[in-house]
């Protein structure tokens, strides 16, 4: 099989879109509307119709250009509705520098032989059965949780203010989001608001109208991905996400989609989204640390 290289000028997005949606594991990160935001220069191999797809998430520095995995961009790699052969996406990748890049083909046996690899833990909840049957998949702490939450007197809106929403991020998460990330996060809500496939939301005190919690969801391709969320120190005391989670969980109960959860990095998160029922989905994680370190250490002179 013939696999061709396009710039990213040469990239037909309409065509590439349609594409996507025919394989037979689509995922919103490799939508060009996504790809142009976290990386403005990806680039990408396709075959003769267009049955196989590659995308290539490139970055220069220094004038040479480098397959960097993009924020808020879990999973790549090859999709395709027939295909699936890791041994030409490998083969494409070793003709290239690469600091980090994922990818979410499983159980192949030629990931044997990959370089700098490591293996990755994403969350998913399947929610093709009733909200009942879910929720008996709850562990205890978490139903627990949950009915404590509903006492407190709090409930879910949408929330219509996106700079409103990065203001609360930043001033309540967990970890540093840097100005640079601020601004992919913004274009990605605003643009998923504007095409039909965003949607925000807030937990408030009934009381107060408070901020609790909020989070940001994409629904595409039969998968809602919860690509951000956080709580207040209020948010966090009154067990607010238990309420948005939930909120989400039984809204689309009894449907064809799956809830992804993304997380799985940190224990702390990982156990808390294994408490609703949450199933462990593999994927891929290869990373030059050779190169990694060099870019670091280029970062930190030019400090």
């Amino acid at each position: 099989m013939r696999l061709h290289h396009l710039k990213n000028k040469n990239i037909d997005r309409g065509k590439w879109d349609t594409a996507l949606s025919k394989t037979c594991n689509p995922l919103v990160y490799a939508s060009s509307w996504y790809l142009d935001i976290v990386s403005p220069e990806w680039e990408a191999y396709v075959n003769d119709d267009f049955s196989v797809l590659i995308p290539i998430p490139i970055k220069s520095i220094l004038g040479i250009k480098l397959i960097i995995q993009p924020p808020f961009c879990q999973q790549l790699g090859l999709f395709s509705s027939l295909y699936n052969n890791c041994e030409d996406f490998m083969t494409i990748i070793k003709r290239k520098l690469f600091a980090t890049l994922t990818w979410q083909m499983k159980h192949q046996p030629c990931l044997e032989k990959v370089p700098f690899l490591q293996q990755k833990t994403d969350l998913i909840l399947p929610l093709q059965n009733t909200y009942e049957e879910l929720k008996n998949n709850f562990t205890k702490k978490h139903l627990s949780s949950l009915k404590k939450a509903i006492r407190e007197n709090q409930k879910v809106e949408t929330y219509d203010s996106v700079s409103h929403y990065i203001d609360f991020s930043k001033t309540h998460a967990r970890y540093t989001i840097t100005n640079k990330d601020q601004i992919i996060l913004t274009q990605i809500i605003e643009t998923a608001l504007r095409n039909g496939t965003g949607h925000l939301y807030r937990v408030i005190s009934n009381e107060t109208k408070e901020t609790l919690c909020a989070g940001f969801f994409i629904k595409q391709f039969k998968r809602i991905t919860f690509l951000s969320g956080h709580s207040s120190p209020a948010g966090l005391q009154k067990k607010s996400m238990f309420i948005l989670l939930n909120y989400m969980i039984q809204k689309y109960a009894g449907s064809s989609l799956c809830f992804d959860f993304e997380g799985g990095k940190l224990s702390g998160v990982s156990r808390f989204y294994k408490g609703f029922g949450a199933l462990e989905e593999p994927y891929y994680l290869m990373e030059n640390k050779i190169l990694k370190k060099l870019m670091s250490a280029k970062k930190a002179l030019c400090q």
